[in-house]
């Protein structure tokens, strides 16, 4: 059984059933608005991480690291050192691009920024594509 798309739906609700009931527009301005304004990037920050890599058990191949600006680090709590982040998650978040660089050499899968990263998922689905799979 599924619990979190249940707890999403139902909190979902409540929150539209508050909205109307107080005959508030925050929600959409607050939630809705933010939500559909910033899933394109959202997608494209999280297609990175696993999108056309290997399903396998090793944490350092089926996790792409992205080599990116700090800002975007800053902002995602060095989530970009996505395969560090796997391979040892107990490993706080302040200290992730330490353990990028004691690992590096066995990251199987790293890209130089964001549109690095999304032209080896195309390049991926591709050859996916040519093989048949």
């Amino acid at each position: 059984m599924m619990i979190a798309p249940i707890y999403a739906a139902v909190s979902g609700f409540a929150l539209i059933a508050l909205s109307v009931w107080l005959q508030s527009s925050v929600l959409l301005w607050l939630w809705v608005l933010p939500a559909i304004l910033g899933q394109p990037f959202l997608r494209a920050y999280v297609m990175a991480e696993h999108t056309g890599l290997p399903l396998v058990s090793n944490m350092l191949a089926n996790s792409r690291t992205v080599f990116s600006a700090w800002p975007v680090q800053w902002l995602a709590w060095n989530m970009p050192h996505h395969a560090s982040h796997h391979a040892l998650p107990v490993v706080p978040f302040h200290k992730l691009p330490q353990l990028t660089r004691r690992l590096h050499q066995h990251l199987a899968a790293t890209a130089d920024g964001y549109p690095d990263a999304h032209r080896q998922i195309r390049a991926s689905i591709a050859g996916r594509a040519r093989a048949g799979i």
